[in-house]
């Protein structure tokens, strides 16, 4: 119970970014997830990518609403843009929270990484924040956005289908 009031409090001392644009990667575990936040001020004030803040929250409800309110400290839902790997299955609650939500997201496959390349949660998030910035900024389009309910939420569902079927027949 401590542990979330300290969570609220620090909520009250992010920067509002107004009239801004949030760019958020998420990097999605199994019971956890791991959200990085890039935009142009955060990039100015912390110089590299990779030490701009994130924000990790649990595969529920409960963590999916505190991630959301942790997004409000830093501008309106209508000016951000959030980014996810498809990974397997995971993914889906998160995403279905968010079209709910009226929240901008894209999603995209797993990339690969480079060997000998230190994996972080918090690094592969803000990679993640970073790459949707950079595409979205300069007019790149090698991600796909979701809008809307069901009609746009099949195809990934299928297209991991389709990955399950393949993977399992070799």
């Amino acid at each position: 119970m401590a542990k979330r009031m300290a969570s609220r409090s620090d909520i009250k001392d992010l920067p509002m970014l107004p009239g801004e644009s949030i760019y958020i990667g998420v990097d999605i575990g199994k019971f956890k997830h791991v959200a990085g936040f890039v935009s142009k001020t955060l990039l100015e004030r912390h110089k590299h990518f990779e030490h701009c803040p994130a924000f990790l929250f649990e595969q529920s409800r409960e963590g999916f609403r505190a991630f959301v309110e942790r997004i409000g400290a830093y501008c309106p839902l209508e000016q951000c843009f959030i980014l996810l790997e498809q990974t397997g299955h995971y993914h889906r609650p998160l995403l279905q929270y968010l079209l709910e939500s009226d929240i901008a997201v894209y999603v995209m496959h797993v990339q690969s990484r480079q060997t000998g390349m230190l994996k972080t949660d918090k690094r592969d998030a803000l990679g993640l924040a970073n790459h949707l910035y950079n595409q979205l900024e300069f007019r790149s389009s090698s991600i796909q956005q979701i809008t809307g309910g069901p009609t746009c939420y099949s195809p990934i569902r299928s297209s991991c289908t389709t990955q399950r079927v393949d993977a399992s027949s070799v």
